[in-house]
């Protein structure tokens, strides 16, 4: 194994531990705690900029909302296809990379973002359904995208 190995799988290890301290337990708090802000510090952690949050804020869902739709995005996944990011299969997927799932029908977002914790997504960070983050065990089946990150 490289030294450049080790150092990118020791720098996914850290942006895991890092989402884990951060948001595992913690209620959302839109423009604090939420989705978009879990996967922003994954990839902060892993030397990937997040240049769409660049001076965005928000505190509600209706402001999160505003913000998205001011940069002409339609969905989480073509926001994160817009940070150049490579699509892989939930079964390629290593600590570090994010994952798409569904969001309840009718929900303007249409995704809820989450960081893989296991290989192969065994095991996630994301929104639990009841409002709070927690590592959970994904339905794959059900997912809309995967994303390599760097």
């Amino acid at each position: 194994m490289t030294v450049k190995h080790k150092s990118a799988l020791l720098a996914r290890q850290q942006a895991v531990s890092a989402c884990v301290k951060r948001f595992v337990g913690q209620p959302l708090n839109w423009g604090r705690t939420d989705c978009v802000k879990l996967c922003a510090l994954a990839l902060r952690k892993q030397g990937h900029p997040v240049p769409l949050l660049k001076g965005v804020r928000y505190s509600s869902e209706q402001t999160a909302l505003r913000r998205f739709r001011e940069q002409g995005l339609s969905s989480l996944c073509e926001a994160v296809d817009a940070l150049g990011l490579v699509k892989i299969a939930p079964a390629m997927a290593m600590p570090g990379d994010l994952i798409a799932l569904p969001t309840p029908e009718g929900d303007a977002f249409k995704a809820s973002l989450m960081v893989v914790h296991t290989a192969a997504a065994r095991r996630v960070i994301g929104l639990d359904g009841q409002g709070a983050f927690a590592v959970l065990v994904p339905n794959l089946e059900l997912t809309l995208a995967c994303w390599r990150t760097p």
